[in-house]
């Protein structure tokens, strides 16, 4: 072998080891970044996977409060759907007493509202055709105890829908009983729901 070959040869030989370290070193380096990288990919999985948990939590909790307003809304709808229908149906109650029982309640509404003053007192027409014979002396003694109080008959018909209306002069005093319902409303929409929903809650 001469002594060109011989360089070469080792050349060579330097050039396959130095070869040889620089790929075991860029494998490394490889290696390393692959690990860096997937690090950092499990980090941000966690982080997306833990961002997503709290978003999904946050609608979960938006469902909920909205499904509870909305039972709540739909509770308070149908209470006052089933109040209406209980004040309708003690309207009609009240309405289709018999007449003795009728004017007997008108009567103690009159002590109740009457002011201490002379004025009129308006019925309905359908009230004025069963007008019991005696209600205008019955009348008076129901006012006996408001001094000064002193009402007629008025012979102009009102619509009320059952109860009555008194005029003093350019004042009027509604005392139908869908007026005092109104009035009442509160009260009888408590009463109301202590006697319905007693067992709730």
């Amino acid at each position: 072998m001469s002594q060109l070959e011989k360089i070469l040869e080792h050349i060579t030989g330097e050039a396959k080891t130095e070869a040889k370290q620089i790929q075991k070193e860029a494998l490394a380096q490889a290696e390393a970044v692959r690990d860096s990288y997937r690090q950092k990919a499990a980090a941000k999985e966690e982080e997306i996977l833990a961002r997503a948990k709290a978003e999904a939590e946050r609608i979960l909790e938006r469902a909920k409060s909205a499904a509870a307003l909305s039972e709540r809304q739909l509770l308070l709808k149908t209470r006052r759907e089933i109040l209406q229908k209980v004040s309708e149906q003690a309207l009609d109650t009240i309405r289709s007493l018999p007449d003795a029982a009728y004017f007997d309640l008108l009567l103690t509404l009159v002590s109740a509202y009457a002011l201490p003053q002379a004025g009129e007192m308006r019925l309905s027409k359908e009230d004025h055709n069963r007008l019991p014979a005696d209600f205008s002396q019955r009348l008076e003694k129901a006012l006996s105890g408001i001094p000064g109080a002193k009402l007629s008959l008025s012979g102009a018909a009102a619509k009320t829908g059952g109860g009555f209306i008194l005029v003093y002069g350019n004042i009027e005093e509604n005392c139908t009983f869908s007026a005092l319902f109104e009035e009442k409303a509160e009260l009888l929409s408590d009463t109301a729901c202590k006697v319905l929903f007693a067992d709730e809650g």
